[in-house]
């Protein structure tokens, strides 16, 4: 029989030093050891995009894994979802950026090269910043239901935001 081991990451950070192999860089927000089969629930994922690593024990044979992610609900949540964005990383490298309620309080998220983040909220106004290396700095309110794009603004020379 054929063991394996689970590492489950938070972060894009931890995540990339676990593939890369730099095992003295990465620390895994749950784990699993020598399991055939597995599962688990936490709170600590709600609402974040998580990174699931793996680690044969025998490194001769190859290693097939199947993934079942089955969202819990909540039945006693009166909160209702209407309002839904977007935001795709249409550009070559890794992004942060900001998203706030208010647009004064801001949460940090980060967005790998190509991937798509969705956001379910119950409040109509979300806005949306994003700071380039040349500290120029984009801020926009954002409509709901509408898709949008991070991209090089080249005439501007900063990180921009358009709907598609």
């Amino acid at each position: 029989m054929r063991f394996f081991r689970l590492f489950i990451f938070n972060n894009t950070y931890d995540a990339d030093n676990f593939y890369a192999k730099k095992d003295t860089d990465w620390s895994a927000c749950k784990s699993m050891m020598n399991r055939v089969s597995c599962c688990f629930a936490t709170k600590e994922c709600i609402g974040n995009k998580i990174y699931f690593g793996f680690r044969n024990n025998n490194i001769r044979k190859g290693l097939d894994v199947k993934i079942e992610i089955v969202a819990l609900v909540d039945k006693n949540s009166t909160v209702d979802y209407k309002y839904a964005y977007s935001i795709n990383n249409d550009t070559n490298v890794e992004l942060t950026y900001s998203i706030s309620l208010d647009n004064q309080n801001w949460v940090e998220k980060t967005l790998r090269s190509g991937y798509l983040q969705n956001f379910s909220l119950e409040q109509k106004e979300i806005y949306f910043r994003i700071s380039s290396p040349n500290n120029k700095i984009i801020n926009y309110k954002l409509t709901p239901n509408e898709r949008y794009k991070i991209f090089w603004n080249v005439k501007n020379e900063c990180w921009d935001l358009n709907r598609y």
